[in-house]
């Protein structure tokens, strides 16, 4: 796991504001996983972070989290320690979109706890992240052997991939078929 104070990543400013500051902030975040490295969580925290508007949030973190789905697909960005106005400004900007990201606590040892999803997934999203919370591993076509209604895996597979385009599902290739877990284990929605 790779952890990335955002206020470092903004020379020490408490309030997140603009997109051209966004994007200084998505350059230096891009510096810190040059490294090649395996497949690792990237934790971008906002500890003492009071405010972030949405189009920082917008450049900075889903720039950030479309750089690594794209070009770094073997990290997961995960934000953490997010205070109330931030988780606001997040979930209002993820709503207009369309789309959700993870966020959670990190305890005193820097382990992951509280991970849940801020933003919007459509119904058929919903479904297949609780199937897949459910099985804690999972792929598509025991996803459709499990189901009574859809028993597709071509459509269980598209919905699987969407989830890990979002960074909340992680992908592993195991043979000719892909498995998905949860990017965090402690990761829960709808509760």
């Amino acid at each position: 796991m790779i952890v990335s104070m955002i206020m470092d990543a903004c020379d020490g400013e408490e309030i997140l504001a603009g997109a051209s500051a966004g994007a200084q902030a998505l350059s230096k975040l891009i510096g810190v996983v040059s490294e090649e490295y395996g497949m690792t969580v990237v934790v971008l925290d906002f500890k003492e972070i009071s405010v972030a508007t949405a189009s920082f949030l917008r450049e900075a973190v889903l720039g950030f989290r479309d750089y690594c789905r794209n070009s770094r697909p073997n990290l997961y960005p995960v934000l953490a320690n997010v205070g109330v106005k931030v988780r606001e400004e997040l979930d209002g900007l993820l709503q207009l979109k369309g789309d959700a990201v993870v966020v959670c606590d990190l305890n005193g040892s820097g382990n992951v706890k509280n991970a849940a999803i801020v933003g919007k997934l459509d119904p058929k999203q919903k479904i297949t992240l609780a199937a897949v919370l459910k099985a804690r591993r999972a792929d598509a076509t025991s996803l459709a052997a499990h189901d009574r209604e859809l028993k597709n895996p071509t459509a269980w597979n598209n919905r699987l991939a969407s989830l890990a385009a979002k960074g909340i599902l992680r992908e592993t290739q195991t043979g000719r078929s892909k498995t998905y877990e949860p990017v965090v284990e402690a990761l829960a929605y709808g509760h």
